[in-house]
């Protein structure tokens, strides 16, 4: 019998990993001039992130509103992977 339960928390497992790496990824590539950053004048016009556009963003509001604590968030996420395995 298949067990649908065992396979949704798989798959959440699964899905809050990949959310864990593209964070770790972003906050590692993390360039205080990529946009959407007021930093530079001019503006960069690509983002330099390992995730490009989106980590750039990502990382950008992780930092702006949590500040070096940014990096406990992805400590959580971390943690609370483990957890739900």
């Amino acid at each position: 019998m298949i067990q649908f339960r065992r396979i949704r928390n798989d798959l959440f497992a699964l899905a809050l990993f990949a959310a864990t790496v593209f964070v770790a990824l972003s906050l590692a590539g993390h360039n205080p001039v990529d946009p959407p950053s007021t930093l530079a004048w001019p503006a960069a016009e690509t983002a330099s992130n390992l995730c490009g556009p989106a980590g750039a963003t990502v990382s950008y509001y992780l930092f702006k509103y949590c500040g070096v604590g940014a990096w406990l968030v992805l400590v959580f996420c971390f943690f609370f992977n483990d957890t739900a395995t």
